[in-house]
């Protein structure tokens, strides 16, 4: 047992990151709780049908070897429909011994709605409000007025400050709604509760049959043997989380934030801008390309890297391992996943460069301007 044992999980979200980075890293079976946002509810059939766990297909290279594992992940326990269940979910966050909410609603998440704004506290109580913030302020608050015993937030929103801006908009949240005036409970929010920023960095894809097990498993996830949480530290108690290698606890987050962000992510979504239009379907269909390979690399090499060296940062190894992973020859990461949430993956993953880009070397980059001109896919 690597965790503390008493510890219970809410995990929002049923998503291929969860399930092929975090939920595999938790030892305690049926330890995590899922509760899912949309109404689609195949997902949670299959977790609350079996208690055999689901698939992890581990494919690709790591120190020069080929990796092919499989992995059978029971860290699942019961799941649950936001939009159906909402009371029982309330019930639940009452219990004490859920010490840990985590999260990934992707960037789109992380903002609030203008439906909620005119709710109270009592109508987001009986019926879910719209927005993850306005949703994790009713569960905070039913977990303080049952008991308060502070919670750990754990949001995996690929978003600088994920936490910080999280816990922002929580508060906005509050002040909507008049809670602001229970300064008790703000100060509970902020003071006791742990607002924990995060960077996630694995590769999760579908599956590609034929698979190396027998029987339909719709939880399956490929991954890359790759993976790495980094958890910035805020002086408490690092048992929280899984002793993993994986795992890593950080002072400071923004050098492994912006490799990640601006070189993986941001290749991947320069890729959907200039490649989903002209019929590519995958990554590796890309990089298979010659023309397009080309191009990806000099992005990377003449204007990503390039950006990030004159701010001092050591990024060109890192870099060149993400041309090695993109190559991947067992993945079929398709364009169309990626492309989700796209006009604000661009604003984060790329239009920083490229002002980066133009006040170091007084010029724009020429195949970063040329991605942000085109057309949004449809």
């Amino acid at each position: 047992m690597n965790l503390v044992p008493e510890i219970k999980v809410l995990q929002i979200g049923t998503g291929k990151l969860l399930r092929g980075l975090f939920d595999p890293m938790w030892t305690n079976a049926a330890g995590i709780t899922v509760v899912q946002s949309r109404d689609e509810a195949a997902a949670l059939d299959h977790i609350n049908q079996t208690s055999a766990g689901y698939h992890l297909w581990v494919r690709g290279y790591q120190h020069g070897q080929v990796v092919e594992e499989v992995h059978n992940v029971r860290s699942l326990g019961h799941a649950y429909s936001m939009t159906r269940q909402w009371n029982d979910i309330l019930k639940m966050i009452a219990d004490p011994l859920y010490g840990l909410i985590v999260s990934n609603t992707t960037e789109k998440g992380l903002r609030l709605e203008a439906d909620d704004a005119g709710l109270s506290i009592e109508a987001a109580i009986a019926t879910p409000p719209r927005s993850f913030p306005a949703r994790l302020l009713v569960l905070l608050h039913q977990r303080y007025q049952n008991d308060e015993t502070p919670v750990a937030i754990l949001p995996l929103e690929l978003i600088e400050n994920n936490a910080a801006q999280l816990q922002q908009l929580v508060l906005e949240q509050a002040a909507l709604w008049g809670l602001n005036k229970d300064v008790r409970f703000i100060e509970w929010i902020k003071d006791e509760c742990r607002w924990l920023a995060t960077l996630v960095d694995r590769i999760c894809v579908d599956v590609v049959p034929p698979v190396p097990w027998s029987g339909d498993d719709p939880l399956a996830v490929m991954t890359e043997p790759f993976q790495m949480l980094v958890v910035q530290r805020d002086g408490r108690n690092e048992g929280i989380l899984p002793s993993h290698p994986a795992v890593i606890w950080a002072d400071d987050l923004r050098p492994y934030f912006l490799q990640k962000v601006r070189l993986l992510n941001g290749l991947h979504t320069a890729m959907v801008a200039r490649c989903l239009p002209l019929g590519f379907a995958h990554v590796i269909d890309v990089m298979n390309d010659p023309i397009q390979a080309r191009w990806v690399e000099e992005l990377l090499r003449q204007e990503l890297v390039p950006t990030l060296a004159g701010q001092g940062l050591q990024v060109r190894e890192f870099g060149e391992q993400v041309l090695d992973r993109f190559h991947n020859p067992f993945f079929r990461h398709r364009l169309a996943d990626i492309a989700v949430g796209h006009e604000m993956k661009l604003r984060v993953r790329l239009q920083p460069t490229l002002a980066e880009y133009h006040q170091q070397f007084g010029k724009s980059p020429e195949r970063l301007t040329e991605v942000l001109q085109l057309p949004l896919p449809v």
